[in-house]
């Protein structure tokens, strides 16, 4: 018989807080996995690049491997563009 989710939550929240260093390995894990492409790491984003993150006509894990940015990255590049967009229009 399975258990109602409330439940689980508890004893897993319960588990988190006994052993942190469990959580923090999790969250490591979890992170770095979405680190993998680096390979453009430090270089100045390409009017291409820029394109292609605002198209979004792909996830940004196929976009990632792609552009050799990681996840973060281009989701950190597009936010940053639309927040500049916003502010031009007025809307931030």
């Amino acid at each position: 018989m399975h258990d109602h989710p409330d439940s689980m939550r508890l004893r897993v929240k319960r588990c988190r807080k006994l052993h942190p260093e469990l959580k923090r390995r999790q969250k490591l894990r979890y992170y770095r996995q979405f680190q993998k492409n680096g390979r453009r790491k430090g270089q100045p984003w390409t009017p291409s690049e820029l394109r292609q993150i605002l198209a979004r006509r792909s996830t940004d894990r196929v976009l990632s491997q792609r552009l050799g940015r990681s996840v973060q990255a281009i989701q950190m590049k597009r936010s940053e563009i639309l927040r500049a967009d916003w502010r031009k229009k007025g809307i931030l």
